[in-house]
C-alpha cells in the first residue's frame, strides 16, 4: 500500500476546526501514523500530553521515526491497526488517515476497515477526522458514517495539496448508532464549525495481538513445524549384532524376507529371492477286498511347505534351489 501523508498545511487546516478542552486530558488516536508528522503537528497545535498520544503503524522504519518524534507517546509497530487490542470507547480525538485500498482476498474496502476499528475505540461524544479522497465518500462510507456520528461536515484541503481531491471528514460519535436507512447524507451534513474535543482517559489496554504479513511469513519460514512438510528420509536398515545362523536364514527364506542383493566377502554380489508354498503329495495307499470280490483303494493326500530359492548372478545365470 502507498504512503500519503498529511500535509502540514492541510493538518493545519484541520486543527482550526478542533477545540480541546479547558483544564482536562484527552487521548489523541492516529492507527495509521506513517512517520509520525501529523500526529506530532496535532500534539504541539492542540496542547495534547505526550502520554497521551497513541498511534499505530504497518511499517517498521515509518513506526521507528514516529516514535523518536514523540519519545513519550505510544506507538505501536510494526503492527495493523486491525491487529490491535484496545479499550474499547476511549479515545477523545481520532485522526484517521487510512489507505484507499481493496482488502486483500476481497471483501470490504482497506479504508472502511480502518474506519470501523475507529469508532469502536472512540468515546461517544468524540471527534473523528478522517481523510479521504472526495470519490471514496461512497454510499457504504456513507451509510457507516451517518449511522455512528452527528454534526457531520466535509472540508476540503487546501486547494495547492489536493493531488486526490482529498478532503476531511468530520463527525461527532454517537452513544449507540442508528439505523441509517432513514437518513440522508446530504441532510446530514453541516457547515464547517468548531468541534470541542471532550476529555477522556487513557486507555487500560493497548497491545499488538496480530502478526504482521511480513511477520509472519518470518515466523512460518523458521517454524520447528516445517520438518512436517518436508519428505521423510528413508529409514536406514539395521544390522543384527550377531550373525545370522543357518536356521535363521532358512526361516528368512521361507517366510519370503530374504529377498535383495546378496554380498558374501569374497565373493561376486547375487540376488536373491526366496518363497514358500504349500503342495499337495500323496501319504498312502490302502486297498481292502469287499465281499463281493471288488477291491476299495484308499488314497490319502497331505501337504508340505516347498521352499524355492533362486539367485541371478552378476553374469545374468539364474540357479533355482528347492527343498522340502
Amino acid at each position: 500500500m502507498g504512503f500519503y501523508p498529511a500535509p502540514p498545511d492541510a493538518v493545519a487546516h484541520a486543527a482550526t476546526f478542533l477545540k480541546p478542552p479547558q483544564g482536562g486530558f484527552f487521548c489523541l488516536l492516529d492507527p495509521c501514523c506513517g512517520e509520525g508528522a501529523a500526529l506530532q503537528q496535532l500534539t504541539e497545535t492542540l496542547d495534547v500530553a505526550v502520554d497521551h498520544v497513541y498511534g499505530i503503524e504497518l511499517d517498521p522504519e515509518r513506526a521507528a521515526t514516529s516514535q523518536s518524534l514523540l519519545p513519550d507517546s505510544h506507538i505501536l509497530g510494526p503492527a495493523s491497526a486491525l491487529g490491535v487490542a484496545c479499550t474499547r470507547r476511549t479515545f477523545s480525538l481520532a485522526w484517521v488517515n487510512p489507505p484507499f485500498d481493496d482488502q486483500m482476498g476481497g471483501g470490504d474496502r482497506v479504508e472502511l476497515q480502518f474506519l470501523g476499528q475507529a469508532i469502536d475505540w472512540l468515546a461517544p461524544g468524540g471527534v473523528i477526522c478522517v481523510i479521504s479522497e472526495s470519490t471514496s465518500t461512497h454510499w457504504t462510507f456513507r451509510q457507516l458514517f451517518i449511522q455512528w456520528f452527528e454534526k457531520i461536515s466535509i472540508e476540503p484541503f487546501p486547494e495547492h495539496y489536493r493531488p486526490y481531491k482529498e478532503v476531511i471528514v468530520f463527525g461527532r460519535r454517537l452513544e449507540r448508532p442508528r439505523s441509517p436507512w432513514s437518513l440522508n447524507w446530504n441532510h446530514e451534513l453541516q457547515p464547517p464549525h468548531v468541534y470541542d474535543i471532550p476529555p477522556g482517559r487513557k486507555p487500560t489496554r493497548f497491545i499488538k495481538v496480530e502478526l504482521t504479513e511480513t511477520e509472519l511469513r518470518e515466523a512460518l519460514r523458521v517454524s520447528p513445524l516445517q520438518r512436517h512438510l518436508q519428505p521423510h528420509a528413508g529409514s536406514q536398515l539395521v544390522e543384527p549384532p550377531l550373525s545370522l545362523g543357518k536356521g535363521h536364514i532358512a526361516l528368512l527364506l521361507a517366510s519370503g524376507h530374504l529377498d535383495g542383493i546378496v554380498h558374501p566377502v569374497g565373493e561376486p554380489p547375487h540376488v536373491v529371492r526366496g518363497t514358500a508354498k504349500k503342495t499337495q503329495y500323496v501319504a498312502g495307499v490302502e486297498q481292502s477286498d469287499n465281499a463281493d470280490g471288488s477291491v476299495t483303494t484308499k488314497t490319502c493326500l497331505s501337504e508340505k511347505i516347498t521352499l524355492t530359492v533362486r539367485t541371478v548372478g552378476v553374469d545374468g545365470r539364474i540357479k533355482t534351489f528347492e527343498g522340502e
